[in-house]
């Protein structure tokens, strides 16, 4: 992994100075050493964060709505009198929003390491009554995947690319924890660098970040305290290279102690809008801790049709979309247990860029079709 240019930091006594070139040069006071130390140590740990093996984790995310009342307008404006617009989802989302406050998601993530682990979505109350209540994902050590939403039940093989590989999930995650855990992040293709810090009397920090082509730059403040780099703001202060990204700000706040780090972690981040400053989503950390081999296994099996899974509880899938190579069936299973198989059509097969994704509309059509039959034969066998 490129790591972009070794670490050049400027630490400043006054706050008001202006940032210099990233050239060594003297450290002026004590406290602009410890904070340049400190920076430097965290920089380092965000660029070498890994999930650590057997964890649990557990957060919540507040998602706000994206358009402004005037927008909104606009908006209902625009698809007033057609039912089946592209865009009347996007109102009715932000119009909720608006009115109800934030759709909150619940994440929970059993980590024995990265290829054995599940991931299960509470969704909230407002979208669970018209799809499903829940979205699990796993991913086991034969490499083989699942995903249990609801009724249904999905069987794949493990995608090493692609949008809709599940180890997405866990790249999510990678980058959550590490903002958490480290106050930063890994510098990634733009090759990120700390270009200067700026250290006060009171123990405020400045910090500019810059990308190596010098075409994005992000300006992070925060305090100093007790060794360790609080930071609390960072903002998109250049961006040549995407200027939709200019603007973009996230805050980091609500340090706690976890007993995986030894450093405060923080449990709660909030991302902003580029151009209005509105929270567009909320993370709040709820829960971090070790979780054995023999918490995690047991979650891991693939779930029985009608028994009790160690998350969800009781179970009554209805249907098995079978995704994994040399397979590619759907079962739909009647309220008696009677089953009706069939092949998956076309459409509805795993593509190429994606294992993860079929298509939600002839899977539903097949299962209506499909318990059709099945009353249809119960109701001749009674006859």
């Amino acid at each position: 992994m490129h790591r972009g240019p070794g670490i050049l930091l400027v630490v400043l006594a006054n706050v008001a100075a202006p940032l210099l070139p990233a050239v060594a040069q003297p450290l002026p006071s004590a406290s602009g050493s410890q904070a340049q130390q400190a920076f430097e140590r965290q920089w380092q740990a965000a660029q070498d964060f890994e999930i650590p093996e057997g964890i649990y984790v557990e957060y919540a995310v507040e998602q706000y709505a994206e358009l402004s009342e005037d927008e909104l307008r606009e908006l209902a404006r625009v698809v007033e009198g057609k039912p089946e617009h592209p865009l009347r989802s996007k109102l009715e989302k932000n119009r909720r929003r608006h009115e109800q406050g934030p759709d909150t998601f619940r994440y929970r993530f059993w980590i024995q390491n990265d290829g054995n682990w599940r991931r299960a979505v509470d969704t909230p109350q407002c979208i669970s009554a018209q799809s499903v209540p829940y979205a699990d994902t796993a991913l086991t050590a034969d490499k083989d995947s699942w995903e249990l939403a609801g009724d249904r039940l999905t069987l794949s093989n493990r995608k090493a690319s692609g949008s809709g590989d599940p180890m997405g999930h866990i790249d999510a995650l990678r980058s959550l924890l590490c903002r958490l855990t480290t106050g930063l992040f890994n510098s990634g293709p733009l090759a990120f660098s700390p270009a200067g810090v700026l250290s006060t009397n009171d123990g405020g920090i400045q910090v500019r970040l810059v990308s190596e082509d010098g075409r994005r730059v992000i300006e992070i403040t925060g305090r100093l305290e007790g060794g360790y780099c609080y930071i609390e703001n960072s903002r998109v202060t250049r961006a040549d290279d995407s200027p939709k990204w200019f603007g973009a700000r996230r805050t980091l706040g609500e340090w706690k102690r976890f007993g995986l780090y030894e450093a405060p972690v923080a449990s709660q981040m909030s991302r902003y809008d580029p151009a209005s400053g509105r929270v567009l989503e909320r993370y709040t950390l709820l829960d971090l801790r070790t979780a054995p081999p023999e918490e995690i296994k047991p979650l891991l099996q693939t779930p029985d049709v009608d028994g009790v899974d160690g998350v969800r509880g009781q179970l009554a899938v209805h249907a098995i979309v079978d995704e994994r190579r040399g397979s590619g069936r759907l079962t739909v299973i009647g309220a008696n247990g009677e089953r009706s198989v069939a092949p998956l059509p076309p459409s509805a097969r795993p593509r190429l860029s994606s294992l993860w994704v079929f298509s939600g509309w002839a899977i539903a059509g097949m299962i209506l079709l499909a318990l059709i039959v099945i009353r249809l034969r119960r109701g001749f066998s009674q006859a």
